[in-house]
């Protein structure tokens, strides 16, 4: 399993890959991982109807298949298989990888209990400083509104640091 394609998508290079991610979200996955991978399947938990059609024909078209139904049971390490899955109908697929694309819940509740302001997914609005629009407060990391990456975190981390050590 691995769980950032922007950080090791290059290493499925030449390999099948499935993706595990409910509508748009698990399409864009599949879509992005098309750069690398040879083979493509998502997994989209009978999640297809909801997307666009248009976004369908795009993800057939960059030569993504779409699972003929929901997974049932997902084994790593089996029979020397990297990912192996039964999808509800019975079928088995072979993977060398798995990335689930499930999307996150931002625990938000505290700070914007305290007024800070929220975009719809969770994600608290910052301030340049990291500083949420509550005077003070500050955030880093998946919370925080960016990209979702560690690095990332690691400087948010920073950057609030300096301006908390600032306003001392």
């Amino acid at each position: 399993m691995r769980y950032c394609p922007i950080c090791d998508g290059y290493e499925t290079e030449g390999k099948r890959v499935a993706v595990l991610g409910r509508g748009e979200h698990g399409l864009r996955e599949s879509l992005f991982i098309t750069n690398w991978a040879s083979e493509v399947t998502w997994l989209a938990m009978a999640t297809q109807h909801e997307v666009d059609p248009r976004e369908l024909a795009r993800l057939r078209a960059a030569g993504v298949r779409i699972a003929a139904s929901p997974p049932h049971r997902i084994e790593c390490g089996v029979d020397g298989v990297g990912v192996r899955v039964e999808l509800q109908n019975g079928e088995v697929l072979a993977f060398d990888t798995l990335y689930p694309a499930l999307g996150l819940e931002h625990a938000c509740e505290l700070a914007t209990s305290l007024g800070a302001c929220a975009r719809d997914g969770g994600q608290l609005e910052v301030d340049a400083h990291q500083q949420t629009t509550v005077d003070g407060l500050y955030v880093a990391g998946d919370v925080a509104v960016d990209l979702n990456q560690i690095c990332v975190a690691t400087g948010h981390a920073a950057i609030a640091a300096t301006a908390i050590h600032n306003r001392l």
